[in-house]
């Protein structure tokens, strides 16, 4: 199963929507107009105990109270954190690695260490390509 919410209609009653698919078949099981934890707890207590525990594994994101919340109502199953939320986290921090290390060079006299932090600058998309699409002539 693979749980994420979403921004759905403005007369939805919370801000976000919450879509509950499965992860197998890529189908979409429901959509909940309400993705605060009441309304989840609900949803799914509404399915019996032997039921839930056939779930093998849930795919949530990095929310915390989800976390949590799937735990508790599917034990048995291994929560998985959606790998868009941790390529996402692994991109940011690079980044504040990157503007840090700048930052160093920026403050530095070295005509060196000019250049690098104008590279860092003007080229730090090249970080996050896949390495066969780089070309060293370009």
């Amino acid at each position: 199963m693979a749980i994420d919410e979403f921004k759905s209609v403005k007369s939805a009653e919370g801000a976000m929507s919450l879509i509950i698919c499965d992860s197998d078949n890529k189908k979409i099981f429901d959509i909940l107009e309400d993705r605060r934890n009441k309304s989840i707890i609900d949803y799914f207590m509404r399915f019996p105990q032997e039921q839930r525990a056939k779930v093998k594994t849930v795919v949530v994101d990095l929310y915390g109270p989800y976390q949590k919340l799937f735990q508790d109502l599917f034990p048995q199953a291994a929560l998985i954190i959606d790998r868009f939320h941790i390529v996402t986290q692994v991109n940011r921090a690079l980044n504040m690695a990157r503007v840090s290390f700048m930052n160093t060079l920026k403050k530095s006299k070295d005509l060196k260490a000019n250049r690098d932090y104008r590279k860092l600058k003007k080229y730090w998309k090249l970080i996050l390509k896949k390495e066969e699409t780089l070309n060293s002539t370009e």
